[in-house]
């Protein structure tokens, strides 16, 4: 996370979504970077991502060809985020790469 600060590029996002808080929407100010959200990652979540949190200039195909998505965690939702990014206009399977430790 503090290489991503450090970077300072307008370019560079990172959001992380907290489950099991215990309280929807609730995080504690100052511990966690501004784009920490206690709840679920949903599919529009993901579109925002792929965009950079910015609008299409040249359209999804054009605007996302520089875009990598990561994804991480339990095997079931890694497999649908990899598969729906992977629908995405504009998006080439190879840049989107996941990690399975299971």
């Amino acid at each position: 996370m503090d290489l991503v600060a450090a970077a300072a590029d307008a370019n560079i996002t990172l959001s992380l979504f907290l489950t099991g808080t215990g309280e929807e929407g609730k995080i504690e100010h100052g511990k966690f970077p501004n784009r920490t959200f206690a709840r679920r990652i949903s599919e529009a979540d993901l579109v925002r991502a792929l965009d950079g949190y910015k609008a299409n200039l040249y359209g999804a195909e054009h605007d996302r060809q520089g875009t990598v998505c990561y994804v991480c965690g339990p095997q079931k939702m890694t497999d649908e985020f990899v598969n729906f990014l992977r629908q995405q206009p504009g998006m080439a399977e190879e840049r989107v790469l996941c990690e399975k430790w299971w």
